[in-house]
């Protein structure tokens, strides 16, 4: 099971982490100046506790300018979540939206009928892993430890970083803006307060928080939305067919593989026209090995066209030492980190995982790559 923020101790600092190596100055300002909007009664449980949770219900208030609303989540990882938010201050109020998410499914609704898309594996939206990246982050200057804190009666750590951090990215930090968390010591986010140019954006804060499983979480039944994209398990040992096949020498200990997928990735841009030759296109084969709250997944592709990574400022080099093996570089990111690989031929390599870059980093240097026919 991957190792706490209670239990691992001083930061990570890797050198080829370091923002000075991305060329980019470290600035961060002062605290943000943000009013007191809820109240810190017990609310919240104040055993934290050591061990990565495998499942939790929160309930957050949430203040975005003059409008308040109520967001419940429950996750099951790493794969499973339902997000609920609520009209007020209360889970009683009308539901304006809920999002869910499975292995390989993401469905939405706004209030009424839900809709689905299939999509690449990843881990439950809305839920966020950063018991595996902050240390890393922080050694790297991108995220400011602000020291400990409580939310609710709940011990947890203050960290500064660039902006919200409620889709798991991480960005350099910047003036203007800035965010600051206080997550406990098993990765469960308590308090976001995001300010730009001085003005509070959103505040969120956790008013109930418990770990009880419950039921199976399952996506409701709804119809395929529009560019939805498309997912289909294969044997584990089917043949790649792409040029270069990576296979992947060797997992953390007590990761059991749950499957091999064919997967292209929704097209949600507004102007889809399948029949355009200039469409860029991506298919992976992707594999999913899952140790309990973890999961790493590994994606080899190609496309016709543009970039198959997301533009980030906060790649950091790594060297692989293998070759055939293109350009490597790592993301930290508060879902999953990931190790992004080009290779010659132009097909790609991504390994993401719930695990500390250093574990990553021995997934990706056990990678081993043959040409078609070798």
């Amino acid at each position: 099971m991957t190792k706490t923020i209670a239990q691992r101790g001083p930061a990570i600092r890797l050198r080829t982490l370091s923002l000075a190596a991305l060329g980019t100055a470290v600035v961060v300002t002062g605290a943000a100046v943000v009013p007191e909007l809820f109240s810190d009664d017990d609310a919240l449980p104040s055993d934290v506790g050591v061990d990565t949770p495998l499942s939790y219900t929160i309930t957050y208030l949430v203040k975005a300018g003059n409008a308040v609303t109520t967001d419940v989540l429950t996750v099951q990882r790493p794969f499973a979540s339902h997000l609920t938010t609520h009209a007020g201050d209360s889970a009683n109020g009308r539901v304006l939206s809920q999002r869910a998410s499975e292995l390989g499914v993401l469905a939405t609704s706004s209030g009424g009928a839900w809709g689905r898309l299939v999509v690449p594996p990843a881990v439950a939206t809305a839920d966020l892993r950063p018991d595996a990246a902050l240390d890393a982050a922080v050694g790297a200057g991108i995220v400011k430890d602000l020291g400990a804190s409580s939310v609710g009666g709940r011990a947890c750590r203050r960290y500064a970083t660039a902006t919200s951090i409620a889709a798991g990215t991480l960005e350099v930090p910047k003036r203007e803006e800035r965010a600051e968390v206080c997550i406990d010591a098993v990765g469960i986010v308590l308090e976001e307060r995001w300010v730009i140019d001085g003005e509070e954006v959103r505040t969120k804060r956790a008013t109930a928080l418990s770990f009880d499983r419950g039921a199976r979480l399952r996506v409701p039944d709804g119809s395929l939305l529009p560019g939805s994209g498309d997912l289909r398990q294969l044997a584990d040992n089917a043949a790649s067919p792409f040029s270069n096949t990576v296979t992947v020498g060797a997992v953390p200990e007590g990761f059991e593989h749950v499957g091999r997928y064919a997967v292209v990735p929704p097209d949600l841009s507004v102007d889809r026209n399948a029949n355009s030759s200039a469409a860029a296109k991506l298919a992976t084969i992707t594999d999913v090995w899952v140790r309990g709250a973890d999961t790493l997944i590994v994606d080899q592709g190609a496309t016709t066209g543009g970039d198959p990574f997301a533009r980030t400022e906060i790649a950091a080099p790594v060297n692989l030492e293998m070759a055939g093996l293109g350009d490597a570089v790592l993301v930290l990111d508060l879902r999953a980190s990931e190790i992004r690989i080009r290779l010659d031929d132009g097909g790609f390599v991504r390994v993401a995982a719930t695990l500390p870059p250093e574990d990553l980093m021995a997934v990706a240097r056990s990678l081993t790559l043959a040409k078609r026919g070798q």
